[in-house]
């Protein structure tokens, strides 16, 4: 179980509370075991049923994210032929656990984190493959106009995705990195100044359906027929219409986790089916390299995280001059 950071006021249900609640929305069911998988937006337990079937509840954390949303976002992806679990109900009365979860069949898959560290070239560059297949799969779900999917029903509130990140990364983030004596202030200042003055450019894009980002533990990778494929994506309600390009950068230049070589990214690109801009990719991770650092993402509490995190201030610098040379 991986050990993610949670809300100060946050306490979890009992498991015998957790058990009775997915014996009622799931009537013919009996429960055998619950193992507590620990918290990433959601907290969630695996529960295995009599019978053998596995299925996970997701009980709500972050009022932010509702829980009608992702079930509405979950069909989306599967009319489209996308991987994402089955949703078997979906409860917000608070009445069974005092906080609305969902209950979803069980998807299987491997970390993308957990198998980058132990696979070879090969396997790398088959890993990639699946990658690339899956995000122009999923960047092929377009709207006229970008904007935020807001409920269970897909309401869009139209605005600029880009224009917000840079408000609410790039400007209050990084003004409290300064504050918390994280980063140097003449370095806030130039990636304000960079990002504003190519903030029209970045605006202008393809109203793509895009995750929160490629994290290594929020995308789940198997094997089916000897072929490797994505099997399932965390933060479901993290998707929104805005630039593909935000997730190609998090898949060339990611958080947490080393860059893939050079031949992995080339199966990628290909499969992928077209090569993006890359100083619009350096952009957004300046972006998503500033969140990461200032934990923003809530990643699970590992050595390797921690040394990554006092590794990336020391980056800011270099990646704007690549930035600026081009």
């Amino acid at each position: 179980m991986y050990d993610y950071p949670k809300p100060p006021e946050y306490t979890p249900a009992p498991i015998d509370r957790v058990s009775r609640a997915v014996e009622e929305k799931l009537p013919d069911s009996e429960v055998v075991e619950i193992v507590d998988r620990g918290v990433w937006r959601r907290h969630i337990y695996e529960v295995t049923l009599k019978g053998g079937m596995t299925v996970f509840l997701k009980a709500d954390v972050f009022e932010w994210a509702p829980l009608l949303k992702e079930a509405y976002i979950a069909q989306l992806l599967r009319s489209n032929r996308l991987p994402a679990p089955n949703t078997l109900a979906v409860d917000d009365k608070r009445r069974l656990l005092g906080r609305p979860f969902v209950i979803q069949a069980a998807s299987g898959g491997t970390r993308l984190g957990d198998l980058v560290g132990q696979i070879d070239d090969q396997t790398g560059r088959e890993i990639y493959t699946a990658l690339g297949r899956f995000y122009r799969r999923l960047h092929a779900i377009t709207k006229r106009r970008p904007g935020w999917i807001c409920d269970g029903e897909g309401s869009i509130f139209a605005g600029s995705p880009t224009r917000e990140h840079f408000e609410d990364v790039i400007i209050d983030n990084g003004r409290q990195a300064v504050e918390s004596g994280l980063m140097p202030e003449h370095i806030y200042w130039r990636m304000v100044q960079l990002w504003n003055k190519n903030l029209k450019k970045m605006s202008a894009h393809a109203a793509s359906l895009v995750t929160g980002g490629a994290f290594p533990w929020s995308v789940y990778l198997g094997q089916s027929g000897g072929q490797w494929e994505v099997r399932k994506i965390m933060g479901m309600n993290d998707l929104l219409y805005w630039d593909a390009a935000w997730d190609v950068a998090s898949i060339k230049y990611p958080v947490f986790m080393p860059a893939p070589p050079s031949e992995w990214w080339e199966a990628f690109c290909v499969s992928y089916g077209k090569v993006l801009n890359e100083k619009r990719l350096l952009l957004y991770h300046l972006m998503q390299r500033l969140d990461a650092a200032m934990g923003m993402y809530l990643e699970p509490r590992m050595d390797e995280n921690s040394a990554w995190t006092k590794d990336a201030w020391s980056a800011f610098d270099g990646i704007m001059d690549v930035i600026e040379r081009r």
